[in-house]
């Protein structure tokens, strides 16, 4: 096995900055924000950023295409995406399992999202393996392993230390780092970085148990039988339609198309929506098909836990927990899920 050295990391990522724009969970406030790495940078991996990763691929705002109008011509230039290599470090395998999960949105069905494509091709993924969730943590409920790495180029895990003397841990540099390609494009990382690591026997220090759970088996079953449940609308009144779970997860993608005009000259762009928002399904002839706040809230959960799953194979939530931390009052996936296991459905 391959190992780094703890004080050796910003080295290495320096190193990997030289070569392509590079970004990594850093501290900022109280906060953990993915942001471009600058030497002197000190990495916070070992919780969630208050962000996903997501809008590295999936830009909040993404210009499409300009278009100008002359006499009775016209003329359309698409904005085809320019960004160079780049590398993502510090991944945790619940935003790592989100981007996999948004592949199959953007990349399956026949279609491929350019802008999209063109993002993840040029993006190295360096994923850092969970040793210790954090108290919103979810994910093994959702068959994600938090030290698999799936989908990585490189990752990165803690290594167990020596037994040393407690005045010994408690003023040494911290745990050494285990390393490992998963595909060509990390192993010519390591070959080139080759410097900064050594071989190690240690062991990768074992994940401790997620503080959360919910059962999901016959869920998807289930809520084929309670679209019409009462449930909906006696947990949709607490909801406060803040949108702040859909703008927090690794995994919604709603968006809406809007342009702007100048004159003879204009320009569109995608921007991220919430199927929480009143006006997300209204149409331009005033109808809306799901007018009130519990089809909204309902149609929300039945996304995550029955459509995309129906569709793709698999649940559309990864257990980071954000939603969890982030909603006021208290309606995260996790509560919903349970919710729904407890629910009396009359199949007469």
């Amino acid at each position: 096995m391959k190992a780094i050295k703890n004080l050796l990391v910003p080295q290495f990522i320096d190193a990997l900055a030289k070569d392509m724009h590079l970004l990594a969970p850093v501290k900022k406030g109280n906060n953990v924000y993915f942001k471009t790495w600058q030497s002197g940078m000190e990495l916070e991996w070992r919780r969630n950023s208050f962000l996903p990763p997501k809008d590295l691929f999936f830009p909040q705002m993404d210009l499409l295409y300009k278009y100008s109008i002359l006499g009775q011509n016209g003329e359309i230039q698409e904005l085809t995406q320019s960004e160079g290599p780049r590398a993502i470090v510090g991944i945790r395998n619940c935003d790592l399992k989100s981007i996999t999960l948004l592949d199959k949105v953007f990349l399956s069905e026949g279609f491929e999202d350019p802008a999209y494509r063109h993002r993840r091709d040029n993006t190295v993924l360096i994923a850092y393996n969970c040793s210790k969730p954090q108290p919103a943590c979810f994910c093994t409920s959702l068959g994600i392993n938090p030290q698999g790495g799936e989908g990585a180029d490189l990752v990165l895990f803690e290594l167990e230390q020596e037994d040393l003397g407690k005045e010994e841990k408690f003023s040494g540099p911290g745990p050494d780092y285990g390393i490992e390609a998963r595909t060509p494009k990390g192993e010519e990382i390591l070959k080139k970085q080759r410097d900064y690591v050594h071989d190690t026997h240690k062991k990768a220090v074992p994940f401790q148990q997620c503080p959360l759970s919910f059962g999901t088996d016959g869920i998807l079953e289930k809520l084929q039988e309670m679209f019409e449940h009462s449930l909906w609308d006696d947990l949709s009144k607490r909801c406060l339609r803040c949108g702040i779970c859909t703008y927090v997860c690794p995994t919604c993608h709603c968006f809406d198309i809007q342009g702007k005009n100048a004159g003879e000259e204009g320009f569109k762009y995608r921007c991220w929506d919430s199927c929480m928002f009143s006006d997300y399904t209204l149409m331009a002839g005033g109808h809306d098909p799901r007018p009130t706040r519990m089809e909204r809230f309902r149609n929300r959960f039945l996304h995550k836990l029955w459509f995309y799953k129906e569709r793709y194979g698999e649940f559309l939530c990864t257990g980071c927990g954000r939603c969890l931390s982030k909603c006021p009052v208290h309606l995260d996936i996790s509560y919903v899920a349970g919710k729904i296991k407890e629910a009396v459905v009359d199949v007469r």
